[in-house]
């Protein structure tokens, strides 16, 4: 079996890196994410991603997912990521993922969703030996709001966008 990566980390060594992530969903149910990253320890420029959800029907849910798995992608092996973002259900997934896995994908609610989305997280996240942390950031009452503004500002127009 091929080891993830479908695509190559960013940064070339590990490092102790921290990522924020915007997503927005549309009322036409397109979405998209956007994300920034950087290295606390070196001072290599930040790496910068944005994309449109490839579903017809997405939700904002799918796109933070779909951050959280382009932060990871990011990170080379070895690395430490603390995730920034006003998703709790990125928090969720960080914290639990495993758990609802070995349940056959039982959680407090039911049944997990998205799982499609958090195997791939799992799988790059366990093949990169990463450790990722999560961090809310909630509206107004985070030194991070700068950024996750432009990040969600930035998702916004990509999900408008025909």
């Amino acid at each position: 079996m091929l080891k993830y990566p479908e695509k190559q980390p960013h940064f070339p060594t590990e490092g102790d890196f921290w990522g924020w992530i915007g997503a927005s969903r549309q009322p036409t149910g397109r979405s998209a994410m956007a994300i920034e990253m950087y290295d606390r320890k070196s001072h290599v420029d930040p790496y910068h991603f944005a994309a449109k959800s490839g579903d017809a029907d997405s939700n904002d849910q799918r796109a933070y997912l779909q951050g959280l798995r382009a932060v990871c992608e990011a990170a080379p092996n070895g690395s430490a990521i603390r995730v920034f973002t006003r998703s709790t259900y990125v928090g969720d997934v960080i914290k639990s993922a495993d758990q609802w896995k070995m349940a056959g994908w039982k959680n407090s609610n039911g049944h997990a969703s998205n799982t499609d989305i958090i195997e791939q997280y799992l799988k790059v996240r366990d093949e990169r030996s990463l450790a990722v942390q999560f961090c809310h950031c909630p509206k107004k009452r985070s030194e991070h709001e700068a950024i996750i503004e432009k990040l969600l500002a930035e998702a916004h127009k990509l999900a408008t966008d025909e």
